[in-house]
């Protein structure tokens, strides 16, 4: 076994030596000038205004019908949308789970409806779903001026409060057996409208959870049971359902529209010199968008936009890269009413060109998720006079050795 032989210096020999020995101090900086070749390392930002050379919206991605959510937006005269909710049928015989009664329905005492609700305005107070009947005919062709002429107190059937405190779960009210007037001669169907009132412009989010349905309704029957009359139930879910909103301004002739409902689409095809996408480190890359009106929707609520890297331009059918995952995905939060510039990192976008030569260099911009809400985003496009899409790009160009 080899011996560990340990020598000790005195102090002054150790300084002298620290002159010219590399440090060892794991906190301190390096100052071995053999090791660490000379140079500079730099951080570069640039605004490429020259950045995009084509874009365009284009409009019907999703219908309401096919949204996850059904926002319901009052209140405010210029904002304003509805929840329709047709219920799937009712069988002219009971239909519930007593085996012991006689089917025969003697006659209907009332109904209990459930609404669903996942998100509301945060603040707003004295909100009320106002529920009217409305034909169970409307469907995905059905306009909101359709519906204005059911908004009527003759067509109300119940008016549940949202309490102030309440912020997802389910709210119910019950109305009386006659509350659909041509529930017999509609064989046994029904449909409401939800809409939202209060002393101030606000929404509620109507949606499906895990552990309930949009909406439901549970009704109250008489049958016979041994010579004795008694009340069993039975209940239905939602069959369809969507949202009709008063129509929004059209977008100006410069414009790019994001969002609303039916859901619209932005594609900007991008070209970025080479000098920076290939050779250099993308530190951060933010896309710059100029809000041309004020963004739209209802009173307190925040859109999501995300730029999606496409795998194909295709134009309008460009396909989006792994829509669910964030690898190639940019995305900012733009509160109703803002007109401050949009910035939204796109840095992972970027990397994702740099990776892969056969990405195509666009971007596609969306709301999510889409066609669920009124909120819709208008900002200048590249044929606007002012305000056009840029891109910020901070990068590290390549490292250069100093002779």
């Amino acid at each position: 076994m080899k011996s560990l032989e340990v020598r000790i210096f005195p102090l002054a020999v150790l300084l002298a030596l620290g002159g010219v020995a590399c440090e060892e101090s794991l906190l301190a900086p390096g100052v071995c000038p053999e090791f660490c070749p000379p140079g500079v390392l730099e951080v570069r930002d640039t605004v490429l205004s020259d950045a995009f050379i084509e874009d365009g919206f284009f409009v019907g991605y999703r219908l309401p019908h096919e949204a996850r959510e059904l926002q319901v937006a009052g209140g405010d005269s210029s904002v304003e949308s509805a929840a329709l909710i047709v219920f799937n049928r009712f069988s002219a015989i009971y239909s519930g789970g007593d085996t012991t009664v006689d089917r025969t329905i003697q006659g209907t005492d009332s109904f209990q409806i459930r609404i669903h609700l996942v998100r509301r305005h945060a603040t707003a107070k004295g909100l009320v779903l106002a529920l009217h009947w409305v034909p169970v005919s409307v469907d995905s062709t059905t306009q909101y001026n359709d519906i204005v002429p059911f908004f009527d107190d003759s067509t109300r059937i119940a008016s549940v409060a949202v309490p102030d405190d309440f912020r997802f779960g389910t709210l119910s009210a019950m109305v009386g057996g006659d509350a659909f007037p041509n529930y017999v001669a509609d064989s046994f169907q029904v449909a409401v409208a939800v809409r939202l009132e209060g002393p101030e412009a606000a929404y509620v989010t109507l949606a499906s959870s895990d552990s309930a349905d949009i909406g439901t309704i549970t009704r109250f029957v008489r049958v016979d049971s041994a010579g004795t009359r008694v009340t069993r139930t039975d209940q239905r879910v939602t069959g369809f359902h969507t949202f009709v909103l008063k129509p929004l301004p059209a977008a100006g002739p410069n414009t790019l529209r994001v969002g609303g409902a039916p859901a619209a689409r932005a594609l900007l095809r991008a070209r970025i010199p080479a000098s920076i996408l290939d050779s250099t480190q993308i530190v951060r890359a933010t896309l710059l968008l100029t809000p041309a009106r004020p963004v739209l929707g209802a009173a307190g609520d925040t859109l999501r936009l995300r730029a999606h890297a496409i795998s194909a331009d295709l134009g309008p059918k460009s396909p989006l890269i792994q829509e669910d995952d964030t690898a190639a995905v940019g995305s900012a939060r733009i509160p109703v009413g803002s007109t401050d510039t949009v910035a939204v990192d796109v840095t992972r976008v970027l990397n994702a060109w740099a990776a892969n030569q056969n990405i195509p260099r666009a971007l596609m911009l969306r709301i999510v998720p889409e066609a669920a809400s009124v909120g819709t985003v208008d900002v200048h496009s590249l044929r606007s006079s002012s305000g056009r899409p840029v891109l910020r790009i901070t990068y590290i160009p390549p490292f250069k050795l100093r002779s």
